[in-house]
């Protein structure tokens, strides 16, 4: 049996509730889930307070609660991004709260990318702006997800979300114009 079949075995199990199921999908993916998980936390601080390996158990917790819609492998590794990206921000929330009265500026787009790529930045602000274009077009957060969140590269992406090169491409303008116009200041 291959392994994509495996998971997908794996997964019906856990939707029929099968803790044994859940546990060792979660240990088959461990190492991808790790490897987004540190690709996020390269550029961070040695000082900073949440690893790779919390990210991935905090991201895990997350997505017990979403079994029963889980569709397969690359709609479970998409929600696994999603939530990376909510455990990050909240810890950046919570982080940002101790210093309030700061005045919030906004962020050139251009360095908030870079940032990003860095693995480090203003996150906070960058999940305001996703939150507004979830309004207008939840695949193109879900795009900026799998991108930045899970690293993956632009045809991954476009494998992932079924999309041709081309497709993918004009999207992913799309969604830099519309975080551009977001965070400048």
């Amino acid at each position: 049996m291959t392994d994509d079949a495996t998971i997908e075995e794996l997964l019906a199990g856990w939707r029929q509730g099968s803790l044994r199921a859940r546990d060792e999908l979660f240990a088959r993916l461990q190492a991808q889930l790790h490897s987004l998980a540190s690709g996020l936390m390269s550029g961070q601080s040695p000082a900073h307070t949440l690893g790779a390996t919390a990210l991935v158990n905090e991201a895990c917790l997350r997505l017990c609660g979403e079994r029963t819609t889980l569709q397969d492998r690359q709609h479970l590794m998409r929600l696994a991004a999603r939530s990376m990206r909510q455990v990050l921000v909240d810890h950046a929330r919570r982080k940002g709260a101790v210093k309030r009265g700061a005045a919030e500026a906004r962020i050139p787009l251009e360095e908030v990318i870079q940032d990003l790529e860095e693995r480090s930045g203003p996150l906070v602000d960058l999940d305001r702006a996703l939150g507004r274009l979830e309004h207008r077009s939840p695949e193109l957060v879900e795009f900026v997800e799998l991108r930045f969140f899970a690293g993956l590269p632009l045809e991954e992406v476009a494998r992932v979300m079924g999309l041709s090169s081309r497709t993918a491409a004009r999207r992913w303008q799309l969604a830099k114009a519309f975080l551009h116009e977001e965070l400048r200041p």
